[in-house]
């Protein structure tokens, strides 16, 4: 176990210890040491800030290329192209890229701010488990915890949906133009586990809890 000192979560997990399945039980772990769900949300929260905030750290690092990299996770403040035709829509996207859209004009993503918290751990998990053998490559060497240095993840869109579309995968599957994207930020592949905590909660036209209403929707009509 790595230990980071001075950070709001003391323990750092090797990749190899959460590519196992461990994923979403170190994510509970550390929720119920912090006090619950909402308190590691604001732990999370503060550390993203106060490290993207930190020019010498690699841990999350602002981001301006053209492209997403493939396989890697995201957060960025969004403005619709069809803004006034949609009934509701994220405004702060926390996303993991999978690669270039085939219209070559998007990328394609999965926005995890979709999904209950419960269900985004497990999804994240199951996608972490799935390739922890590339995202531990991805990381190796004077790449670890850099998170733009770090090398991308080939994750298969259609593979995921064979996996993943009863749970509801593509309820949280978007495409991004990047040029409406801003404050862009790429978080490293060791630091998933403290990002997928944070609520950012800033969605238009819908409350949190109507969202949840809407994915179990989804999930009835998939299961159909």
């Amino acid at each position: 176990m790595a230990e980071i000192r001075g950070e709001a979560f003391a323990e750092l997990p090797e990749l190899n210890e959460i590519g196992n399945g461990d994923f979403e039980n170190y994510v509970k772990k550390w929720e119920k040491n912090y006090g619950g769900g909402n308190q590691a949300a604001q732990y999370a929260r503060d550390w993203f800030d106060e490290t993207l905030e930190d020019k010498e750290s690699t841990y999350i690092e602002s981001f301006s290329q053209s492209e997403l990299t493939w396989g890697k996770m995201y957060h960025f403040e969004y403005d619709p192209v069809t803004r006034e035709k949609l009934s509701y829509f994220d405004n702060s996207p926390m996303v993991i890229s999978l690669g270039k859209h085939e219209n070559g004009k998007t990328e394609l993503c999965v926005n995890l701010n979709y999904f209950p918290k419960a269900v985004r751990y497990w999804m994240v998990g199951r996608i972490f488990s799935v390739y922890s053998g590339d995202i531990i490559n991805a990381s190796k060497g004077n790449k670890w915890r850099r998170a733009f240095e770090q090398e991308q993840v080939q994750i298969d869109y259609e593979m995921l949906k064979k996996c993943l579309w009863k749970y509801g995968l593509d309820f949280g599957v978007r495409q991004y133009y990047m040029n409406k994207t801003r404050n862009l930020a790429v978080i490293c592949y060791e630091d998933w586990i403290r990002a997928v905590m944070i609520d950012w909660n800033n969605f238009d036209n819908v409350q949190e809890n109507q969202l949840k209403g809407m994915y179990d929707d989804y999930l009835k009509r998939v299961a159909k």
